[in-house]
This record gives C-alpha cells, structure tokens and sequence, in this order.
C-alpha cells in the first residue's frame, strides 16, 4: 500500500499544474489513497490562485464550446451525400468513415450520429426499394427521395454535450 502511494507521487510529480487540477475535478475517477496523494502534490507545489483561476477559466470555455459545436447538426446537403454515400467505392468509405471519427473526437456529436443515421437509412432504404421494384423499376422514382424525405423527418435531433 505505501509502494503504491509512492509511486503514484511518483508519477503525480512529473505532471504539469493543469494536469493536476484536471484530476482534482474528476476526483471521483480516483481511489480515496490516490486522491490523498494528489491533495500532497497540490500542496507541495503551492498552485497559486491565478493558476486555479485561469484552469477554471479554460476548462469553462472548452465546454462551452464542445455544448456549441455538439448542437451543430449536418447540412441539408451532407445529409444527402450520407444517405447516398453507401455507394462509394470501399476504399473511399474508409475516408468517409473517418470524417465521422474526427466529427466525434472534435465534439460534433450530432454531425456523427446523423452521419450514421443517413449511412444505415440509405442503406437500409435501398435494400428495400430494390426488393419491392424488382417487378416495376420506375417506381424507384418515387420511392427514393420519399425514403430519404422519411429519413430527413426522423433524423437526430441536435443534442447538448454532456460529460460522462
């Protein structure tokens, strides 16, 4: 138990101020003997207030702009392109895949989850409208854009950022 108390100062000890402070807000993430060893860096290190206040002030500003940018959903346009994107080539899925990725990571969670909503329902449409107008091809006509027109009005909706 002190072996791990030490190496844990260990370790606490090579992180900058912010890191530290970071930690202190998901205190609950930690064990109450890691926490204890967190509270002593804190200590030794005599944070000034400024620090703390500027921490603060920075970590108000991130959210506030991971809430903004999670309620920013896709364009009339790219919800076309994703509900049609299913027929590019692989290769270039991969690519369109990881735009969805990079949309996640950067906090525009409802850009992603429409991005996998118009993927699926595109998909799914197709399967559908190409078993149903097997017999009468024309009405892929009307089929289609009423599908992608169902799958506009059933969307995701933009949903705030929230921390786990």
């Amino acid at each position: 138990m002190e072996q791990d108390k030490i190496a844990l100062a260990k370790r606490y000890a090579k992180l900058s101020n912010d890191q530290l402070l970071k930690m202190v807000e998901d205190h609950r993430d930690y064990t109450p003997e890691a926490f204890e060893v967190l509270r002593q860096e804190i200590d030794n290190r005599q944070i000034p207030q400024k620090d703390v206040t500027e921490f603060k002030f920075k970590t108000a500003v991130n959210k506030a702009i991971l809430t903004e940018r999670s309620l920013v959903p896709l364009s009339p346009w790219q919800k076309v392109f994703y509900f049609f994107a299913f027929f590019i080539p692989p290769y270039l899925g991969i690519v369109i895949g990881a735009f969805g990725m990079n949309s996640e990571e950067d906090g525009y969670t409802t850009k992603a989850r429409q991005m996998r909503f118009f993927r699926w329902a595109g998909f799914l449409s197709t399967l559908i409208i190409i078993v149903i107008c097997s017999q009468v091809p024309l009405l892929i006509l009307i089929l289609w854009p009423a599908s992608f027109a169902l799958a506009y009005k059933f969307a995701p909706k933009p949903q705030a950022y929230t921390e786990h």
